[in-house]
């Protein structure tokens, strides 16, 4: 294990970044860091599949002050709710870590950078950060703290893969599709109800039928037209 540099007490070298690691190389030759003091471990990908949901362009943020359940799973830092004009739409789903308040079941504040001893980015010590940054900006806390996973979600509007990249019917029209999780519609290819399926087979029997059927009719008028010509 590399322990971070301790310079004049603080931990945080004169600019303020801290030790890093960077051992993840993008496409593009640009390195990143995949471990910092003062943030922790990084994992990046590329190329990846989306995360779809509904959204109708406005978000749902946890604040300070909401309370959640942490034994539910991840707490959405923002969100979506479907009211009935909401369009599917592609997110980055960022996967976080975060401290919150054991007592209140809330989000915290944290005291970060400072010249002093309560600073996190100087002694690493979570509970004196916490407890420093909740009395400042007077918000209550229970003195207690533990860790929850996090989602944050951001609308894709730019990136757009280029045109040989373009997704075909089954990348989404399929059961193991870009939409399977996606509830609340019915997927032609993905979803599948008995009654409506056997709908769909009739109708499309059926177009084969008359389709076989006219073709036939034209073909024996054809016959009986080219008989009276001949006679």
């Amino acid at each position: 294990m590399v322990l971070p540099p301790r310079l004049n007490g603080t931990g945080v070298p004169p600019n303020g970044e801290g030790f890093k690691e960077k051992n993840y190389t993008q496409g593009n030759g640009e390195h990143r860091a995949t471990y910092k003091s003062i943030k922790g471990s990084f994992k990046y990908g590329e190329n990846l599949v989306p995360h779809y949901d509904w959204f109708d362009g406005q978000m749902i943020y946890t604040t300070i002050e909401s309370q959640f359940d942490p034994a539910k799973g991840p707490v959405e830092i923002n969100g979506f709710h479907n009211d009935g004009k909401s369009r599917i739409w592609p997110f980055k789903r960022m996967v976080t870590v975060q401290p919150y308040d054991k007592g209140n079941n809330t989000m915290v504040y944290m005291h970060l950078w400072g010249d002093d001893n309560d600073a996190y980015w100087g002694n690493y010590d979570f509970g004196r950060a916490i407890k420093v940054g909740m009395a400042k900006n007077d918000i209550p806390y229970s003195g207690k703290f533990d860790f929850v996973e996090t989602y944050s979600f951001w609308p894709i509007t730019h990136m757009v893969a280029p045109k040989e990249d373009a997704m075909g019917c089954a990348d989404c029209h399929s059961r193991e599709g870009r939409l399977n999780e996606l509830e609340g519609f019915y997927m032609p290819g993905r979803d599948s109800f008995r009654w409506l399926d056997i709908l769909g087979y009739l109708a499309l029997g059926g177009a084969l039928l008359g389709v076989l059927l006219h073709g036939l009719l034209r073909k024996l008028f054809s016959n009986n037209n080219q008989q009276r010509d001949a006679s």
